[in-house]
C-alpha cells in the first residue's frame, strides 16, 4: 500500500493509493471551529464517498465527563 501526505490551504491531507489513483482518507485542518475537531474523515455510504469534519457532541453525551465524536449524515 502506498500513501501520500500533502499540504493544501494550510491543511494536511492523508491519501492512500487505490486502483484508480490516490484517495483522501483523512485531513488535519488548520481552522478551529466551535464544537468541532480539526479532523476530517472520508467514508463510504451506499457506494458514495463522503468527507465530513468530526464534530463534538454535547457535554456528557459520551458518558459522564466525556463527549461523543459525531460525523454528520
Amino acid at each position: 500500500m502506498k500513501s501520500r501526505i500533502e499540504q493544501k490551504y494550510s491543511n494536511l491531507r492523508f491519501l492512500i493509493r487505490e486502483s484508480d489513483g490516490y484517495k483522501l482518507k483523512f485531513a488535519l485542518l488548520k481552522d478551529n471551529l466551535n464544537n468541532a475537531s480539526n479532523i476530517q474523515l472520508s467514508y463510504t455510504v451506499n457506494n458514495v464517498v463522503k468527507t465530513e469534519r468530526v464534530l463534538l457532541g454535547a457535554p456528557d453525551s459520551g458518558g459522564t465527563g466525556f463527549r461523543q465524536l459525531i460525523i454528520p449524515n
